[in-house]
């Protein structure tokens, strides 16, 4: 446990709850602009419905600890830019609650980030928000969180697609710490605050860290058992127009295997994906390694399906995922769609044609 104590006060100005080695690291923020005097307290817990570590295991770090100024001056916060937020009709969006601040050229701190409050009506429509926050401790600085409501239908609303804009993506699953470890991914409670992109998977995927290894990857995502047919995972972002993904495999028979893709609109009705290409990546590594790119994607596709190959496990790795998106159309033109009786267009072409109003 941390506490922390002022001057000397015998109750805490701050606790933490009883943390172990699987604990999500903690924001401790403290006022202490009455106090001379500060104690920073770890003391050994026991955590809900367990015993206590032996004392040898009891290993806690206070990090980055600093005090603060309330108009600090920096050059600019550093959140990720990319990253939606999703949430349904009438629920509260759970946002970041720290960023990253470059203060001067050498020199990067955590931040906390307070958000004003929010209250559910705000959230009663299907809708694209980017709500402001402010940086605590530092002068004149606010962050933006991108939230987006209702997502199937807010994916309706051209106007939805607009405010978005264009947008990259990359996923690279860098979310377990430990070398050589592997978590499922049903375990990590907090995955979907990590990842913008992850939305749904199969009950069997792992996620491995291998950057001791030199299998060409830092991290993979495959199934153990693989029994799903097919084992999957499901990213989800506004409008996707391309991807790409690079993949890893054991120098065996399943060399020559692949992903398959599919798209879909409301992540239920899917399209397997064929028009991507295949090439090799050999720039590290003793396993082989394929990016396939995708280009093109059927206009309205807001999901995107990607299956394991039936058979593999720790010889199939998904390695990165990156995404291309976004839809905006041109300022003083109407968009047409084409039904059976409105003509045809050459094959190849876009089934939406714009025309001056």
């Amino acid at each position: 446990m941390f506490k922390v104590y002022l001057d000397d006060e015998t109750e805490p100005a701050y606790e933490s709850p009883v943390m172990t080695h699987a604990t999500r690291n903690i924001l401790v923020d403290v006022d202490v602009s009455s106090a001379s005097k500060v104690r920073l307290v770890t003391e050994v817990g026991i955590p809900e419905g367990g015993e206590a570590y032996e004392e040898a295991y009891n290993l806690a770090d206070w990090c980055d600890a600093k005090f603060l100024t309330d108009n600090l001056a920096v050059q600019e916060a550093l959140p990720d830019e990319n990253f939606f937020y999703y949430t349904e009709l009438g629920e509260i969006p759970t946002l970041f609650d720290t960023v990253d601040v470059r203060i001067d050229e050498e020199h990067t701190a955590s931040f906390h980030v307070e958000w004003p409050e929010f209250t559910p009506d705000m959230f009663n429509k299907a809708s694209y928000q980017e709500l402001e926050g402010r940086v605590t401790g530092v002068k004149d600085t606010t962050v933006k969180a991108k939230v987006i409501v209702d997502y199937d239908n807010a994916m309706l609303d051209p106007s939805v697609l607009d405010a978005i804009g264009t947008y990259q993506i990359s996923e690279i699953f860098d979310y377990v710490p430990t070398p050589d470890a592997k978590v499922d991914i049903d375990a990590m409670e907090d995955i979907h605050e990590k990842s913008t992109l992850l939305y749904d998977w199969t009950s069997n995927l792992l996620i491995e860290n291998c950057t001791t290894k030199d299998y060409g990857f830092h991290y993979g995502v495959y199934p153990d058992p693989n029994n799903a047919n097919p084992e999957y995972l499901i990213v989800r972002a506004p409008a996707i127009q391309s991807f790409r993904v690079r993949g890893t495999v054991g120098s065996g028979g399943n060399v020559n295997q692949s992903f398959t893709f599919y798209t879909s609109s409301d992540g239920q009705n899917w399209t397997e994906f064929t028009n991507y290409e295949k090439t090799a990546d050999t720039s590290w590594g003793a396993w082989p390694s394929r990016f396939y790119t995708g280009k093109d994607l059927p206009m309205g596709t807001n999901y995107l399906k990607i299956a394991f190959p039936a058979g593999n496990t720790w010889q199939f790795n998904l390695n990165e995922v990156h995404i291309n998106g976004g839809e905006v159309s041109q300022e003083g033109t109407n968009t047409v769609g084409l039904n059976a009786n409105g003509g045809t267009l050459p094959e190849g072409t876009s089934n939406r044609i714009t025309v001056e109003e």
